[in-house]
């Protein structure tokens, strides 16, 4: 199963600490400590990191927190744009989400 989130906002907690928030797409549940896989790119140039869910299943909203390292998934995390997402269901543990386009990427799929 596919779901929709558009990026809100990017929060910069610290120096080097960044929080990327997304709506909560309807449907998407999760308990606490559950992991999604983010990929950011495509082709040769795509990358794919694992990030823990920090926030609440109970928010309305969707958010991972991520180091800003200088690395090149960390820098490609913290210029994200307005830019439709889609949030892939793997399994009960964790989910996807890879950058698409607008079409192509919706729920149920």
């Amino acid at each position: 199963m596919k779901f929709e989130t558009d990026l809100i906002e990017l929060i910069q907690r610290t120096k080097d600490i960044m929080s990327i928030r997304f709506t909560k797409p309807k449907g998407f549940d999760y308990q606490p400590g559950q992991f999604i896989f983010i990929n950011l790119g495509s082709g040769e140039s795509e990358m794919t990191k694992h990030l823990t869910i920090s926030s609440s299943p109970t928010e309305a909203f969707l958010e991972i927190t991520k180091k800003l390292t200088g690395h090149p998934f960390a820098n490609a995390l913290a210029a994200l744009k307005g830019i439709m997402y889609c949030l892939k269901d793997l399994s009960e543990t964790s989910h996807s989400m890879e950058k698409t386009k607008r079409l192509g990427c919706s729920p149920g799929e």
